[in-house]
């Protein structure tokens, strides 16, 4: 290849040459990156006026992309564009076919290359422009402000467009100039406006740390960062190196961890900053602690023990201060048969020892209160009703004393949701039916307050389908209507995924059979 000589007063001898070998080439070349070299060299080595203005007529003939080439060629020139090519570039910039970006970087040349006078300014600008709505005129002015490094006439051209154009918000429908406009949707909507589009700044800022992973550039990665900070000034810088880091190509397993650290803690990873984001349906309250003998939890206990053939109840909450009946004590039947028969046995002896004589009379006494002894014993554990299980009389007493007065504050509900769980398949489920069934009516209207609220709705009405089968009702088909509301979406998911929890554990609630049952009338409602 020969190198140019010439001086920018005239053309070299060689140049024609030079410049029909390049304007060719460039129809040959179909990539971009190898038009943008022979762009680069062929505006290296052309130097006169004559010259560059020969290769622009060429490039702007040849079609399909000779006009595109021909405005790229001039951002390449490495001195201001001469006044002669001017005229020259006005009418390719109207083409809409071109990149609007490329035009307005040939459009910012001619501005910097004419006096800053409104005869020679306007034609660009109206070329710029031409076609557009007024909005889009607008967006463009300030695109093309942006390449240019001072022109008043432009700036004066701006603003006045901006007094005659007003935006209109299509949230609220409010109008308003574009920069009270672009003021508004970021203070009110969180929106943002670029290039007349309202944006949401979510994909923007995830486009850029997307980009800023794969090339891993410096301009790239200033402007993930710029855009982070701009949009989410709260978020700590450290979130968006770890989000770039964790998407780079190079060390993939950099996401695996952060998968494994969220999973520790029962989260998710935000799309954004991949940083671990808790669970939004919140964890369903455990059982009560619930043992042979014992039911607590939340402060809140019933203890029902045997001490010395004595059954005492204890029961406690969680402010430690005793009920009225804090304490009391029952006798079963088998004790206190055992002490009339005591009692009686207690008789005889004194009469068999201490009256005189040994007459046949007094022996039949003696076994005449034996046998009343052993009667009295029998009688006593015959109308004395026997004492209930005690871990079924710690559920009873709890529903008893603790749920009429406990209010429907958070603690309280989570308390009754512990509570709910603990008394599926326990307790006195005749005495509660009435109760249950005014904390599902209860419970039906506080289910807007939250999701422990539904959690609440959820365990009641799963606890009030088992009871009612303990009184004879079906009880799959009676777990099968909880959810035609979840499936008509009439519910929040939370109150589906309670229900779920609360049939899966512990397993032993559901038998084999009534799985598959259930899970037919499901597929029934649902489809």
């Amino acid at each position: 290849m020969t190198k140019s000589t010439a001086s920018s007063d005239g053309p070299s001898p060689d140049e024609p040459a030079l410049i029909g070998k390049w304007v060719n080439r460039l129809t040959r070349v179909t990539g971009k990156r190898e038009q943008v070299k022979c762009l680069t060299m062929l505006a290296r080595h052309v130097r006169s006026e004559t010259g560059r203005l020969a290769v622009l007529e060429q490039l702007a003939r040849r079609e399909p992309n000779g006009a595109r080439l021909a405005l790229m060629f001039l951002s390449r020139l490495p001195e201001r564009l001469p006044a002669t090519l001017i005229s020259q570039v006005i009418p390719l910039l109207q083409d809409d076919r071109i990149s609007s970006t490329i035009r307005i970087t040939a459009a910012g040349l001619c501005l910097e290359a004419v006096p800053d006078r409104a005869a020679h300014v306007q034609p660009i600008l109206s070329a710029i422009t031409h076609g557009l709505p007024r909005t889009q005129i607008l967006e463009r002015l300030i695109r093309l402000q942006k390449r240019v490094q001072n022109c008043q006439t432009l700036d004066q051209t701006i603003e006045q467009t901006e007094q005659q154009i007003h935006y209109r918000c299509s949230s609220c429908k409010r109008s308003f100039p574009r920069r009270q406009f672009i003021q508004h949707l970021w203070v009110q909507h969180r929106l943002t406006f670029q290039r007349g589009r309202i944006l949401e700044p979510q994909p923007i800022v995830e486009q850029a740390i997307n980009a800023a992973s794969q090339s891993g550039a410096v301009d790239d990665l200033d402007r993930a960062f710029a855009l982070s900070r701009m949009y989410y000034p709260d978020v700590p810088i450290y979130q968006v190196l770890q989000a770039i880091a964790a998407r780079s190509p190079a060390d993939p397993s950099q996401l695996d961890r952060l998968r494994e650290v969220a999973a520790a803690q029962a989260a998710g990873l935000c799309p954004i900053c991949l940083t671990a984001l808790p669970d939004p349906i919140p964890r369903l309250p455990p059982p009560l602690s619930l043992s042979a003998h014992r039911l607590a939890g939340d402060g809140y206990a019933v203890e029902v023990m045997m001490r010395n053939g004595v059954r005492s109840i204890t029961i406690r909450t969680p402010t430690e201060e005793w009920f009225p009946s804090q304490s009391f004590s029952r006798w079963p039947g088998r004790t206190i048969g055992a002490m009339v028969a005591t009692f009686i046995l207690v008789i005889a002896i004194f009469f068999t020892l201490v009256i005189p004589g040994d007459s046949w009379a007094l022996w039949v006494v003696a076994c005449g209160m034996v046998g009343w002894a052993w009667l009295g014993y029998a009688a006593a554990r015959w109308l004395v009703p026997a004492l209930p299980e005690a871990r079924a009389e710690a559920v009873r007493l709890a529903w008893e004393k603790f749920v009429p007065g406990i209010g429907r504050r958070p603690p309280a509900v989570r308390f009754l949701i512990r509570l709910c769980r603990s008394s599926l398949g326990e307790g006195h489920v005749r005495e509660r039916v009435a109760v249950v069934g005014e904390m599902v009516e209860q419970a039906a209207i506080l289910a807007d307050k939250g999701p422990l609220y539904l959690q609440f709705l959820a365990a009641v009405r799963v606890l009030q389908v088992y009871d009612a089968a303990v009184l004879g009702r079906d009880r799959v088909s009676g777990l099968a209507a909880l959810f035609e509301p979840i499936f008509r979406g009439e519910i929040s998911p939370i109150f589906a995924e309670a229900v779920a929890e609360l049939l899966l554990d512990p397993p032993g609630l559901l038998r084999h059979g009534e799985r598959g049952r259930l899970a037919v009338l499901l597929l029934h409602s649902a489809f």
